[in-house]
Parts: C-alpha cells; structure tokens; sequence
C-alpha cells in the first residue's frame, strides 16, 4: 500500500488529525513499537485482530459469516 493510498483511507475514514497522522507515518519511534507489536502477535500465533490471549495460545481464525452468536 503506497502512502498516498493510506493518506487516502485515513481521510475517508475520519482521521481528524491528518497532519499528526501523516507525521506519525514517518516517525521511527512509533515505527518501533509497531515493529515490536507484530514481533510479540507473531510469537504467540495471532494471525489478524481482535485477537486477544490471557494464556498466550494461539488466537483461533475466526469467519464472521460462519460464526454463529454465543
């Protein structure tokens, strides 16, 4: 996904802040804490979001169309 596109998506999803979001997409410290974010979800299995563990087991994928309500 190019900048532009992401740009795009942001504004046309409400993003208020376009010029703190254009910024944040550039900067090495957020790029970071990203980078770690994807490191610890990859170690634990976790394939998309939401997914969340208090075990630290791998997430099982979910299909919202198949899924049925609990």
């Amino acid at each position: 996904m190019t900048k532009e596109i992401l740009l795009q998506f942001a504004k046309d999803s409400g993003v208020p802040d376009m010029t703190r979001f254009a910024s944040d997409l550039t900067n090495p410290g957020l790029l970071e804490r990203v980078n770690a974010d994807l490191k610890e979800a990859n170690s634990i299995g976790a394939t998309g979001t939401p997914c969340s563990s208090s075990t630290a087991r791998p997430c099982p994928e979910r299909n919202p169309s198949t899924s049925s309500a609990r």
